[in-house]
């Protein structure tokens, strides 16, 4: 976790073959602010240990591509973190790690998605439309109906981020990044890797 852990892979015991992922906390640290203004959703304090092992049985130090919902999961989680990615590229991500988490391809994934993540998370008291406003963006990002931005336009001109893309969409982003953070860490507390939902049916 930023600003705790710095998780390192070691190719081999030499320093010079040590890989370091430095990872920003902003949006971690903007949706743990979101998370407590919001009331949702709920988390729970877990040890370090717990969540290492989790991590370690998971062998994700060693994974190149994530194939598993959980996996992608971790994955999104590091690209939070990375200063490099796009907004809108960050988007895509949470949504495609909730969809593998959730819905599993189900093309009407929006809803099916919404009443899953409440069924885990509970529902909010308040923003209670925002996965809706979310897949409202993610569609026109992934449609192509959503405005761009000149590559490195804020290294010289700061007014710019007031107009940006990424700036009016703020918010979703950070109940994005507390919808992450909150399932990785309802897999950790219940020592799991994935949700399987069941339907039945009954006569009388």
């Amino acid at each position: 976790m930023p600003g705790s852990v710095c998780a390192l892979r070691l190719k081999t015991k030499c320093l010079e073959d040590l890989e370091i992922s430095d990872l920003s906390p902003h949006f971690y640290a903007t949706a743990l602010d979101v998370i407590e203004e919001d009331k949702w959703p709920n988390l729970t304090k877990i040890s370090f240990e717990k969540a290492w092992n989790w991590l370690d049985n998971q062998n994700f130090m060693l994974l190149d591509y994530a194939t598993t919902p959980c996996s992608k999961a971790l994955f999104t989680f590091l690209k939070i973190g990375n200063d490099e990615a796009a907004h809108e590229d960050l988007i895509l991500y949470i949504a495609r790690a909730l969809e593998a988490l959730f819905v599993d391809g189900n093309e009407n994934c929006g809803r099916l998605l919404k009443e899953r993540l409440h069924i885990v998370l509970g529902e909010p008291e308040i923003n209670k439309k925002w996965i809706s406003k979310y897949y409202s963006v993610r569609s026109k990002i992934a449609h192509g109906d959503a405005e761009m931005t000149r590559p490195n336009l804020y290294d010289y001109n700061d007014d710019a981020l007031d107009h940006a893309y990424e700036a009016k969409n703020k918010r979703l982003m950070e109940k994005g990044v507390s919808a992450i953070i909150a399932i990785l860490q309802d897999l950790i507390e219940n020592d799991s890797t994935e949700y399987i939902f069941e339907q039945a049916v009954s006569r009388k």
